[in-house]
This record gives structure tokens, sequence and C-alpha cells, in this order.
């Protein structure tokens, strides 16, 4: 009998159709059910999420709640019990919020985290950057989405360049229907 891994994925808001919503539909779309179970937990909206909405992958709307209140402490621990209840083993987060999230719950229940870093980080808050520089080395690894962005991650100088990995997006060719190319 094989045993499914469990996977939480922590966004911060699932508001538009941007590169972390297009991640993370591409991944409930496209991952193993056999081997991968996925749950999505969302800080602000799930708005989109109904667009997306999987029955073997669940998604918690968290009603943005903020992860430095009595909300989010509740929400901490609802997470906890989730990650335990269904035995997740790995947590992936995207954005700022949910990377901080993400850890702490990570340190809870034992077990690994991976942030994905999606953007060059020039929007980050001055708390966010504080913040990464005195907990980001305690990610187990993080997703670059591109060579440019490892390489703002690496020189912000909060996480290992060897333990940034490059994944690029991508977009499915089947959503614009084929192109034939005519030679000259």
């Amino acid at each position: 009998m094989n045993k499914k891994h469990g996977i939480l994925l922590l966004t911060d808001i699932f508001g538009g159709f941007g590169g972390s919503e297009r991640n993370i539909s591409q991944l409930l779309a496209g991952i193993d059910k056999d081997r991968f179970e996925l749950y999505v937990a969302c800080l602000t909206s799930i708005k989109l999420a109904e667009n997306v909405r999987d029955p073997s992958a669940p998604i918690i709307d968290l009603h943005g709640d903020g992860i430095y209140t009595i909300g989010g402490l509740k929400n901490l621990a609802l997470l906890r019990r989730l990650v335990h209840e269904k035995k997740i083993s790995l947590i992936l987060t995207y954005h700022e919020s949910s990377d901080f999230y993400g850890l702490a719950l990570s340190h809870l229940c034992r077990i690994p985290v991976i942030c994905s870093r999606r953007d060059m980080g020039f929007k980050t808050r001055r708390r966010h950057r504080l913040a990464y520089r005195l907990v980001g080395r305690y990610f187990n690894s993080v997703i670059a989405v591109s060579d440019a962005v490892k390489k703002e991650v690496v020189k912000r100088h909060w996480f290992p360049e060897n333990r940034i990995f490059t994944i690029y997006n991508a977009i499915s060719a089947n959503e614009y229907g084929k192109t034939t190319m005519v030679s000259p």
C-alpha cells in the first residue's frame, strides 16, 4: 500500500490570477494524486479559489485574520491540527506573511518548509526584510522562479545560495492552441 505524502500550500492571497495563484492552480491540476495529497490554506481571500477548487485538494480559508493577532494564533493552532491529522510532511509557502506563518508552523510540527520566492522583493516592507535576515536561514530551501530572483535573495543575505533552486514559471501550450511555424 502506497502512503500519500501530504503537502500544505500556504499563501497570503488568492485574489487575482498572478504567478502564485497560477502556480498553485497548476500544482492542483498536475500533481500525481496517487502519491501526493495537497491542502491549500489562504490567509486573506479565497475569492478566486472557487475557480480552481478541486475536491481532492481542500482550500482552507483563514478569514483574513492577521498573523500577529489572536485570530492568527487560532489559525496557527488550526493548521497545526491539520498537519497532524492529515499527516502533512511538507509546507510550501508563497508571500511574506505565509513565509513567516509557515516557518512557525514548521517548527511547531517539526516538518520541513520551503519558501517560494516569486519576485525580486522590491515591494517587500522593511520589517519583512529584517525578519528574513533574522529567520530566513531556517527555511529548508527556497524555490526561485528565475536566476535573477535567486541572485536577489542571495544579495539580500538571508539564505545560502546552495539551498536555493530555480524552477522557472511555465504555461501550458494547450491554453493557447497549436501554432504552426512557417519557413520562408
